[in-house]
C-alpha cells in the first residue's frame, strides 16, 4: 500500500470514528467498530490488512482525546476490533496485523 493509500485508510478510520462517537456510541465500541470495518474492507479490496492496521492504531490514538480516552485505550480498542476482524477472515491476516501492530502471534477469539 502507498503512502497515498496509507492516508486514505487513516482518513477513513478517523471519520469512522468520529461519525460512531457522535451517534453516541460510547468510544471503546466505535474505535473497536471503525477498525473491524477498516480491516474488513481492506480485505475486500485486496489491500494488505497489516497497513491498513497500523493506519487505524494512529488514527485511534489521534482521536483519542476528542473521545474522552487516553491513547492506550484507544489503541487497544482499535487494536481488538483490527484482531477480530482478522481472525474471523483468517489465512494469513491475523498474522499480518499482529507483526503490524506489535501484538504476540496468538489466536483472538472472534467473538
Amino acid at each position: 500500500m502507498g503512502e497515498q493509500a496509507d492516508r486514505v485508510a487513516h482518513a477513513a478510520a478517523m471519520g469512522a470514528i468520529r461519525t460512531l462517537s457522535r451517534l453516541s456510541v460510547q468510544a471503546h465500541d466505535a474505535l473497536q467498530g471503525a477498525a473491524y470495518g477498516a480491516i474488513q474492507g481492506a480485505l475486500e479490496s485486496g489491500n494488505d490488512p497489516g497497513e491498513v492496521a497500523d493506519a487505524v492504531v494512529e488514527a485511534a490514538i489521534e482521536v483519542a482525546a476528542e473521545l474522552g480516552v487516553s491513547e492506550e485505550e484507544a489503541a487497544t480498542a482499535a487494536r481488538a476490533g483490527i484482531l477480530r476482524a482478522a481472525s474471523v477472515a483468517g489465512g494469513d491476516s491475523l498474522a499480518a496485523v499482529q507483526r503490524a501492530i506489535h501484538e504476540d502471534p496468538v489466536e483472538a477469539d472472534p467473538e
